[in-house]
């Protein structure tokens, strides 16, 4: 966990500020990680297709 130790170390509208900007990366890093998962079973399908054919 990187980041101050307590919430009391920062004032209110800093800490406020600097959970939404780390909820918003981890969002975007979660999405990021389905968008892979995504593209690389889209792959795995098409390749089974055409080893079907």
């Amino acid at each position: 966990m990187s980041g101050p130790k307590n919430k009391e170390s920062l004032p209110c509208p800093y800490w406020d500020v600097f959970m939404v900007i780390r909820l918003k990366k981890i969002k975007y890093d979660i999405n990021v990680t389905n968008i892979r998962k995504n593209i690389s079973m889209v792959l795995d399908t098409h390749r089974s297709i055409l080893f079907f054919i």
